[in-house]
C-alpha cells in the first residue's frame, strides 16, 4: 500500500507514534537494503470485520499490517490471589457491563480488547450452535419415527402381496387359463353358455367364374359347332321386410305408431255416416312368445337368444345380465 512520496513528515491522525509500552506489539518491515526495521507510526483499524494493527515509516509511505491479539504479560513481583482461569466474568451482562468495559479500556491493551471481543462473540455463537444441535437432534428423532412407520407399512404391503400370490397359486389360475387360451388360438373363440360367440354366417353370392378357354385351340372346321357356355343364374337373395306390428316376432321392440291405418290401431276410423272399428290384435311377447306382458316386462328374454343362437337382448332391458 503506497500513500505517496512526501517523506520525513509525520502522518495525520488516527496515526500516532508508537509508545514504549510492553502491551503494544512491534511492527517491523524489510527495507530495500534487506534490513528489518521497526515502524515508528501505528494505528488501529478494522479490515474485513477483523481488528488489525497498521504500521508505516512516514506520511504517505508504505503501510504494513498485523493481526491484533493478546500477548503474555510478565510475572508480577507479588501474589495477586486471582484465578486467571475463571473467564466467566468477561461475558456476564455482556454487552452492558459498563464497569468491566471501562476497566478493559483503561488497561490500554488493544490485543486484550480484541481477544475479549472474540471470546464474547464465541459465547453467543456457541449458544446459537447448541440451539441448532438441539433442533437437528429433534429432527433426527422425528425422521427415525417416520422411517420406522415407513418400514412397518412396507412390511405390511409385502405381506399382503405375498398372501394374494398364495391365493392365486392355490386357485391354480394359470392351469385353468391355459386350456382356454389354447382353444382360443386353435378354434378362434371361447365357448360361453351365456354369451355365445358363434353367429350364423351370411349368405355368400358366388361370383361368376371366368370362361375357360383352351391353351392351344385347334383350327375350326365346318363340322364343328360353336360352344357358348351358359352363365350361371344368380342365387336369389331373400328380401326381408320389417313388420312394425306389435304382435309380429320380426318387428322392433316398440309399439305401433298412432294413426297407422296399414298395420292396425286401436284408434277407430271414421267414415261418413258410420263408425267402423277393427279388432285389436292380442300382443305376444317378442322374447318368450307368451301373452300377458310387454317386451320390456319379460322375465325370460334369454329364451329368444337361445332360439336364434345369438344375443338379441337390449342392454337397457331389466333382465339383462
Amino acid at each position: 500500500m503506497v500513500m505517496g512520496d512526501n517523506a520525513d513528515k509525520v502522518p495525520n491522525p488516527p496515526w500516532f507514534t508508537k509508545p514504549t509500552f510492553p502491551t503494544i506489539p512491534v511492527i517491523s518491515a524489510v527495507n530495500e537494503y534487506s534490513q528489518t526495521v521497526e515502524l515508528p507510526y501505528i494505528r488501529y483499524t478494522i479490515i474485513d470485520n477483523e481488528p488489525m494493527l497498521l504500521g508505516t515509516q512516514k506520511k504517505n509511505g508504505e503501510v504494513y499490517r498485523d493481526y491484533l491479539k493478546a500477548f503474555p504479560m510478565p510475572t508480577l513481583s507479588f501474589e495477586s490471589h486471582v484465578n486467571d482461569s475463571a473467564l466467566e466474568g468477561l461475558y456476564i451482562d455482556y454487552p452492558f457491563n459498563w464497569t468491566l468495559n471501562l476497566a478493559l479500556y483503561h488497561m490500554g491493551d488493544a490485543g486484550v480488547l480484541t481477544d475479549v471481543h472474540w471470546y464474547r462473540s464465541s459465547y453467543l455463537k456457541l449458544k446459537f450452535m447448541k440451539q441448532e444441535s438441539k433442533c437437528i437432534t429433534q429432527l433426527l428423532k422425528t425422521m427415525q419415527k417416520e422411517q420406522e412407520w415407513h418400514n412397518t407399512e412396507l412390511a405390511t404391503f409385502v405381506e399382503e402381496v405375498a398372501s394374494i400370490q398364495e391365493r392365486l397359486v392355490k386357485a391354480r389360475v394359470m392351469s385353468r387359463v391355459a386350456p382356454i387360451h389354447k382353444r382360443m388360438s386353435v378354434e378362434g373363440h371361447i365357448p360361453n353358455a351365456f354369451y355365445p360367440q358363434i353367429f350364423d354366417e351370411a349368405i355368400k353370392i358366388p361370383s361368376p367364374e371366368p370362361i375357360l378357354r383352351p391353351t392351344n385351340p385347334e383350327p375350326p372346321s365346318e363340322d364343328s359347332t360353336s360352344y357358348f357356355p351358359e352363365t350361371p343364374a344368380p342365387v336369389p337373395i331373400p328380401q326381408w321386410r320389417m313388420d312394425y306390428t306389435a304382435g309380429s316376432s320380426s318387428g322392433p321392440h316398440h309399439q305401433p305408431t298412432l294413426f297407422n291405418t296399414k298395420q292396425g290401431s286401436f284408434i277407430p276410423l271414421m267414415w261418413e255416416g258410420e263408425t267402423r272399428t277393427k279388432k285389436a290384435t292380442i300382443h305376444c311377447c317378442f322374447y318368450c312368445n307368451v301373452q300377458g306382458h310387454w317386451n320390456h316386462q319379460c322375465s325370460s328374454p334369454y329364451l329368444r337368444c337361445l332360439k336364434v343362437g345369438r344375443c338379441v337382448m337390449p342392454l337397457l332391458h331389466s333382465a339383462f345380465i
